[in-house]
């Protein structure tokens, strides 16, 4: 059986695999990086995010501090991440809940209901 990775982004962070909490990522940016593919829900070119995450280092050092960050990712959550030359991703196909996600579809779900008519 899959675990499901669980991703706290509102009022908390947490990460969480089954129900054990993941540790052991390299730098907050690390983690932040994960928390923005699961939340963005589309690819992200590597140069985007090395800027968006080290934009005050040299373009070399950010984005070795990216494959850092992605080879992290990679070994405490192997599946989750789609990583190609150019791009990366959160991979949907896999078993997670982010709480976001969850918080959208409730709203869409209330929005979508009729009002109640007055009796």
């Amino acid at each position: 059986m899959t675990k499901t990775l669980r991703l706290r982004v509102l009022d908390s962070t947490e990460v969480m695999l089954g129900n054990a909490p993941v540790t052991g990522f390299v730098s907050c940016k690390a983690r932040a990086l994960l928390y923005y593919l699961a939340v963005s829900a589309r690819p992200h070119s590597r140069e985007k995010l090395a800027a968006l995450l080290w934009g005050n280092m040299p373009e070399a050092k950010a984005r070795t501090n990216l494959r850092q960050a992605l080879s992290n990712l990679n070994k405490l959550l192997p599946g989750y991440l789609i990583a190609t030359r150019g791009e990366v991703a959160f991979n949907r196909e896999t078993a997670y809940w982010l709480d976001s996600e969850q918080l959208t579809r409730q709203v869409e779900a209330i929005s979508q209901t009729p009002p109640l008519s007055p009796e």
